[in-house]
Parts: structure tokens; C-alpha cells; sequence
């Protein structure tokens, strides 16, 4: 039987774990606490979602370790797909925190009547919710699944509560299914509903793992382990594969063991091993994983989980001897630290909470720190830079885009791109001299950071973990406008200066690029924060490998119908980068269905196959109905024949580099409907406030007077045309005075 194939994309060699066969002692500092009824598994249902949105990871001092001495472990007796858990540990109830059923969270306190035996020892930390865990513990960042896993290996492993399966779990073995192929059924179980395939990527993984012998972080007890076994069962009817992960500290008493539990040998026994027998039919070697027998373990074979003639019972226990095995890892030493490291208490990363829900409001994370306003300098990386003169164009678009000559005004370079006409994208790039001057953006930095803004993050309507918040910080001003999660709106007339200020900038650049008359001022503001890794549609990294997690989309477009076709963004701190790409539905020729193919259909350059597409509709109504099927069939041939490629995923269109103080604005109703956009930010911290016009007969009469506001005219942002002869003038001075005995001078 072929097995998966092996993604070639592995570690670098600085991932790569190495060492003597002799493991020292392991210091895992990061668990949950299990609850009294819990099951575990791999489905969506983590015992992570708890009582607080902002609970962060709570610390304990780590005590639990003990020297190893000679005995024989015992180890618990499993009972149908249930694990009999010792309890977790009694705790000091943090503020805010709430006793909760399992159902709806953890509580990390052992409840009244809990009859399960105490555990060994004391979790140094754990977290109530899986986004706590995700943006706290770099090691693992899977936001709705049990693997975490990325270009064929995998990284880490949630266990949870149980789908389906005959789930194990001691001091040292935990068994478990693979991720995927369970729904909810009418009474709210999930149960295995699809088979699973080797080729799977949440099975092809830890194959891959067990290959080259990398190291999986286990997210329940958090310790490191490996996969030593991967095999097929029968569940629900269902091809189900499990999987069995062996801790590799053998020689240290685990701190979820049970506290009665027998210490563990000072020499592992690596000798006794499973029964394994060559299938007769495939002859495939298979081990004997259940108690009542051997029975072949490839899912394709006749004899598949057949015993005596019959399949072997979904209820069949373990095999003792397949749980006692032990595999040594030779590769141990230099595994690194488990605990999360604790940030800065006067750093950028720890000016907020990332896992509180509030930009200012306190959580409950114990380190202390310090808020502390940050300037634009201390925002700036190795790939950042602040220009004197005027801005150097960084951005990069496709042969279809049209790209203008430069603009001028002032220290302004003024970059336009056109699509289609009267569709445009707009680059504003500022320079040090416009964010340094009164009402700059070196100010707004500032004031963004000092003013109450209201920044929060929200819940999400539609995910499958309960509780999850957006990725993004926000606020908004003036008419209501939904941005991914619907929130209240502030008025501009208490709206911090700040917001106006901005709001000024954007109307400026908008009525700057719109000149045909047809700009209306908007009335709506929305202010964003990030910190660093977060965003939209969220990147995480885990040494050197960087995936999506796609709670959000990243790439989104702002075509909704209570909107005009301008849109103004303002970019405050840290860089960025916009992307602009053609939306599938559009771009992809598979999208195209021969039967209700529509030969009036606006074809736009870029399009998959968009050349013949033309020639196929300048057919339509010139010849005979036949004739154009004809043409039409040999179009779709070309579709199924791949002529225009296999991808649906159009490539980006224009890449814009923005800088702290730029502005950005979309114009034209058609270049949403085709084309959506994403914007990454870049750094520790990064503010973004975007303008848009909000139809107001689409919005409820009582929220209208949120959007008026008043600026005199003399106040309103005119793009500092004079700066460039204001810095002549000022450096003029300065070098007149240092010339006349070094006298005082204004700034330049």
C-alpha cells in the first residue's frame, strides 16, 4: 500500500532538534487544567473556552518535579472513550473569574464532589480559552482544530474532548484520533461521519514527523512527545485513524500523573513490545493494538479489522502490551523551553494585554506593566525607514494596471494606479518633514495612543469556537458601519481631536483624487489598532515557518451596498502592506458553468482565459444558436483541459508599501465588485483609521446626527503645499544663526 507522500518543505537546520540519546530532565511550564468529566480528542470542542475573553495565562511556581525512582507505574484503566483524569489542581480564583460547567469553559479549581483521585502535581500556568493559548504560546496556533501543522509536519497537538474513538491517556501515552471527518449530530454529539485517508494532511503530517523524528508539542498537559504509531480503526461505521503519542521524558514523574501513581524507572523499559504479524492477504505488518487480537490495520485490505470472521467490536480495549511500549527518542537534547515567555513590562509587547478584549481596560494577566507612549523612532525596524526628501516609490503592480507619472504636492508623492476608468487606487507617501510638523502623524501617533478611542475587539458571530475575538482592535465614529462584527458607533462631536484630525487628512486626499465633482465628504471613521502578529487574516510563526490561521478573512473588499466608491485609509506606526488582487469568482474559469454561462457578462483584463472570452461573446447574436454552442463547447474543453492554469487564485494585481503617515484611497464602485484587498501590518504596533460615506437612507433616522460635524474651513488639512520652502526657509535661518555666534534658531 503506498504510503503518504512526504512534503520535502521540512525544518531549517536551526529547527532541527539534536543530541545525546541520555535525556536530562524537562521543565514543562504551560498546561490546562482537565475537567472532572471531560473525554479528549481532536475535535473543534476545546476544553479552552472558558469564563473571561481577556483571561491571559496564569502562572504558578512549578514544584511538582521529583527525582525518579525505581517502580512500576500504573497506569489508568480507560473506560469507553472517557479518561478517567486526575483532578486539576485547587487554585486562587482570578478577578473576574467565574465557576462554569464544562460545557461552557474550565474552571482550573477542582469542583465540589470531584471524586477523582489528586494529581501528582501543580500546572505552572494554563490558559481558559484556545485564543489565549494561540496568541500566548508561540508553539501553538491553531484557532479551530486539534493539529497544528504546516507544509507536512506537524507542530502541535490539541487533545480535547472526545469525537469518536478509543481514546487513551496515562502519565506518558497519550492515543487520540486525527483531526477532521466529524459533525455535530441531532443531539449536539460529534461523531465520526466521513473516512478518514492517509493522505490527509491532519494523518500525512505525523507520518512525516515519525520519518524524521521531530518532536510534537502535546496542548493539555504541555510537555513535548512523539508520534511513534498511526493506524486505522473502525468507528461509527467509519475509517477512523488514531494516533498514539509517547512522552519523551520518560525518567520524571509527569505532573498530570496521578498522585498515587507509581514513580517511573530509572531505566524505561524499551524491551516489551506489541504483537506484530504479517497480513496473509496485503501482506502488510500490522501490530496488535486491541485486546481481543491482531487484526489486520490496512484500511484497503479484505481482511480489514476482521477477527475470527467478524469485525472486531467498536467497544474492544486497549492491548496492554501496545500502551506499555516504550520508544526511545534519540534526539532530545536541546528541545526547547516550553514557557512562554513573560514580555518586557516596559517593552511595546507588553504595553497591552494581546489576549484582553479592551485596548486600555485591565485584565488579568499577573505581570504588571508599564503603559508608556511610544514615539514613531522607536517604532521603526531594519526594514523601516523615514524619508527627508520625498518619498521613494517601494510599490509594484502587473502589465494590465496602468501606473501614472508622480504628483507632487509639497513633500507629498502622490502615486495613482487605474484599473478600469474612473477606478483607481491612490498612494499618498508622506515624508519626515509632513509627520513631524504640528498635526502630523508623529502627533496623531502620540494622541492615538493618549486618547480614550475606545479601541476594543469584538466576538465573532460565525466561528466555530465559541468566544473567539477578532484579530483587530476597533473603534468607530460617526454613521454606524459594520466591519466584520457589528459594534456601537461614537459620534464625531465626541470624537477625541484626534480622530477629526484624521478624518481632516482623509477628506483632503479624497477630494485630491476624485476631481470630476463627484466626492461627497464622508461621514463615517474607523479607527484599528494591531500589535505585533495581529491582523485581519492572521499570520503566525512557529521557528522559522510561517502559516494562516483563518479565523477572518485576510482579504476582504469594501463593496457593500451603504457605501460610496471612496475609501481613505490612513497608516499610523508601524508599516504595512497592501495587496490587491482580482476575486476569484471573477478571476478563476473554473468558476464558469457551460449551462448558465451568461455571453454579456462584463470580461475584464486579467480574467482567466479573458482573450477568448471576448471572442466567445462577440459571437453572441451574430451567428446562429448552434454555431455559438459550438464555440461555447470548445471554450469549456479548455476549461476542463487546464489551458489557463489550475489555480482559482488570482495573482496580486498591485503591492503598496506603506509607510507610517501614508494614505491610501480606493475609488470606484467596480474595482470592489472585482478586486478585494488585504493589508498585513508589520512591527510592534500600528494604527489604521479609514473614511468612507455611508448611504444615510440605509441607516436608521436616530443614528444620523452621529455623523455631523463641523471643521472651519481654515483648519482643514490642505496637504502643506509651502512645507518644502518653510524648510528651506527654517534651515536658512539655522545655518544664520550658528553663523552669527551660534544663536538660538527654530527647528527645522
Amino acid at each position: 500500500m503506498p504510503e503518504p507522500v512526504v512534503n520535502p518543505e521540512m525544518l531549517s537546520a536551526g529547527q532541527a532538534v539534536s543530541g545525546k540519546a541520555k535525556p536530562p530532565p524537562l521543565n514543562p511550564k504551560f498546561a490546562i487544567a482537565i475537567p472532572d468529566n471531560a473525554t479528549l480528542s481532536s475535535n473543534n470542542d476545546s476544553l479552552l473556552v472558558g469564563t473571561d475573553s481577556d483571561k491571559a495565562l496564569v502562572n504558578q511556581s512549578s514544584k511538582a518535579k521529583k527525582k525518579a525512582i525505581t517502580r512500576k507505574r500504573k497506569l489508568p484503566e480507560p473506560i469507553g472513550d472517557a479518561i478517567d483524569l486526575p483532578a486539576a489542581p485547587a487554585t486562587k480564583k482570578k478577578r473576574g473569574a467565574l465557576a462554569q460547567n464544562v460545557a461552557d469553559g474550565v474552571s482550573p479549581a477542582k469542583s465540589p464532589g470531584d471524586s477523582r483521585p489528586d494529581p501528582f502535581g501543580k500546572p505552572p500556568a494554563w490558559a481558559e480559552e484556545r485564543q489565549a493559548l494561540c496568541e500566548t504560546f508561540d508553539g501553538y496556533r491553531s484557532y479551530q482544530s486539534g493539529p497544528y501543522f504546516n507544509k507536512g509536519l506537524g507542530y502541535g497537538y490539541l487533545v480535547d474532548q472526545a469525537a469518536a474513538g478509543r481514546i487513551h491517556m496515562d502519565g506518558n501515552i497519550i492515543i487520540t484520533r486525527a483531526g477532521g471527518g466529524c459533525d455535530v449530530d441531532a443531539k449536539g454529539k460529534r461523531t465520526q461521519t466521513d473516512d478518514h485517508v492517509r493522505s490527509d494532511p491532519s494523518v500525512a503530517c505525523f507520518v512525516n514527523n515519525m520519518k524524521k523524528g521531530v518532536p510534537i508539542v502535546i496542548i493539555v498537559v504541555l510537555d513535548w512527545f512523539h508520534c511513534t504509531d498511526i493506524w486505522p480503526e473502525t468507528v461509527n461505521r467509519k475509517v477512523c485513524f488514531m494516533l498514539r503519542f509517547e512522552k519523551i521524558d520518560l525518567y520524571h514523574m509527569s505532573w498530570w500523573d496521578f498522585k498515587t501513581a507509581m514513580d517511573p524507572p530509572q531505566a524505561p523499559d524499551f524491551t516489551t513490545k506489541a504483537f506484530c504479524k504479517v497480513c496473509d492477504h496485503c501482506t502488510m505488518e500490522s501490530k496488535q493494538v486491541l485486546e481481543p487480537g491482531w487484526v489486520c490495520l490496512n484500511e484497503s485490505c479484505a481482511q480489514y479489522n476482521i477477527l475470527n470472521g467478524s469485525a472486531i467490536p467498536e467497544d474492544a480495549q486497549r492491548n496492554p502490551d501496545f500502551v506499555n511500549e516504550r520508544t526511545e527518542f534519540a534526539d532530545f537534547d536541546g528541545l526547547p523551553d516550553l514557557t512562554p515567555a513573560l514580555p518586557d513590562p516596559e517593552s511595546v509587547d507588553a504595553a497591552f494585554s494581546t489576549e484582553r478584549n479592551s485596548w486600555k481596560e485591565g485584565c488579568d494577566f499577573v505581570l504588571p506593566v508599564k503603559h508608556q507612549v511610544h514615539s514613531a523612532g522607536s517604532l521603526i525596524t531594519d526594514n523601516t525607514s523615514e524619508y527627508s526628501g520625498r518619498a521613494l516609490p517601494l510599490n509594484d503592480c502587473c502589465a494590465l494596471v496602468v501606473e501614472h507619472e508622480p504628483e507632487y504636492v509639497g513633500y507629498w508623492r502622490i502615486q495613482q494606479y487605474t484599473l478600469f476608468p474612473a477606478n483607481t487606487i491612490t498612494h499618498f507617501m508622506a515624508n519626515a518633514h509632513i509627520n513631524r510638523k504640528p498635526g502630523g502623524a508623529h502627533q496623531i501617533l502620540r494622541e492615538l495612543q493618549e486618547a480614550d478611542l475606545g479601541l476594543r475587539r469584538y466576538p465573532l458571530a460565525n466561528c466555530n469556537v465559541k468566544g473567539t475575538l477578532t484579530g483587530h482592535f476597533s473603534a468607530n465614529f460617526g454613521m454606524p458601519y459594520k466591519f466584520v462584527v457589528p459594534q456601537d458607533s461614537r459620534p464625531f462631536e465626541d470624537a477625541p481631536e484626534v480622530i477629526m484630525n484624521g478624518l481632516s487628512r482623509m477628506t483632503w486626499a479624497g477630494r485630491k483624487t476624485v476631481t470630476d465633482g463627484s466626492f461627497i465628504d464622508f461621514n463615517e471613521l474607523l479607527a484599528l489598532g494591531y500589535f505585533e502578529k495581529q491582523k485581519i487574516g492572521v499570520r503566525h510563526s512557529f521557528p522559522h515557518v510561517t502559516w494562516r490561521v483563518s479565523n477572518v478573512r485576510q482579504y476582504h473588499d469594501d463593496g457593500e451596498d451603504d457605501l460610496l466608491g471612496t475609501i481613505a485609509t490612513m497608516s499610523i506606526g508601524g508599516d504595512a502592506v497592501m495587496k490587491l488582487r482580482m476575486k476569484s469568482k471573477w478571476y478563476s474559469a473554473k468558476a464558469l458553468k457551460i449551462n448558465t454561462y451568461d455571453p454579456t457578462a462584463e470580461v475584464i483584463p486579467g480574467m482567466q482565459g479573458w482573450e477568448d472570452r471576448l471572442k466567445l461573446n462577440s459571437l453572441y447574436g451574430y451567428v446562429s444558436e448552434k454555431e455559438f454552442n459550438a464555440a461555447k463547447n470548445i471554450f469549456f474543453q479548455d476549461v476542463k483541459d487546464q489551458k489557463w492554469g489550475t489555480s482559482s487564485i488570482s495573482p496580486v494585481a498591485i503591492i503598496l508599501k506603506l509607510k507610517h503617515g501614508d494614505i491610501t484611497v480606493m475609488n470606484g464602485r467596480k474595482l470592489q465588485k472585482f478586486f478585494e484587498h488585504s493589508v498585513v501590518p508589520d512591527g510592534k504596533l500600528r494604527y489604521a483609521m479609514t473614511c468612507r460615506y455611508v448611504k444615510p437612507e440605509n441607516i436608521p433616522k436616530e443614528d444620523h446626527w452621529k455623523a455631523q460635524f463641523h471643521i472651519d474651513a481654515a483648519d482643514m488639512y490642505d496637504g502643506d503645499p509651502n512645507l518644502i520652502q518653510e524648510v528651506k526657509e527654517n534651515a536658512a535661518r539655522l545655518v544664520a544663526a550658528v553663523v552669527n555666534n551660534g544663536s538660538a534658531a527654530p527647528e527645522a
